[in-house]
């Protein structure tokens, strides 16, 4: 009995391991989509003046966090900060001056591009905190 509890113990550990590492990945993927639509919305802004509208119109969705930011300007998947910039973002796209509009994306997208590498990170650091002699 002794075995089967110690093996129990060890299967769910595994277990939940593997799902929060999809779990994140799949964060990840997703920040991965909205960084890309971000710099989408970026370089038809900078290059063509396209309207928000047609914009948004023109860029296939690939998930459906996308069609919530584009329908909703919000998203709820992610921590606090994360959250905050992508709906700031959203919310002052179509006000002000071009300049204006392409500063925020930038800064959105450096901010995106930080949480994948945090993420990225927290994954891979068990591995390289563990002593393998």
């Amino acid at each position: 009995m002794k075995i089967f509890g110690s093996f129990l113990i060890i299967f769910t550990a595994i277990l939940s391991s593997f799902y929060y590492e999809k779990h994140q990945k799949e964060k990840q993927h997703i920040l991965k989509d909205i960084q890309e639509f971000l710099e989408f919305i970026k370089s038809q802004i900078e290059y063509f003046s396209i309207p928000l509208d047609e914009i948004f119109s023109r860029y296939k969705c690939k998930n459906e966090t996308i069609s919530s930011l584009i329908s909703k300007g919000q998203v709820d998947c992610f921590n606090e900060k994360t959250n905050t910039t992508i709906q700031k973002c959203f919310t002052s796209l179509g006000k002000g001056y071009k300049s204006e509009q392409l500063k925020i994306l930038d800064y959105a997208c450096n901010q995106i591009h930080n949480e994948i590498v945090k993420m990225e990170k927290e994954l891979l650091q068990p591995i390289a905190d563990f002593n393998w002699e």
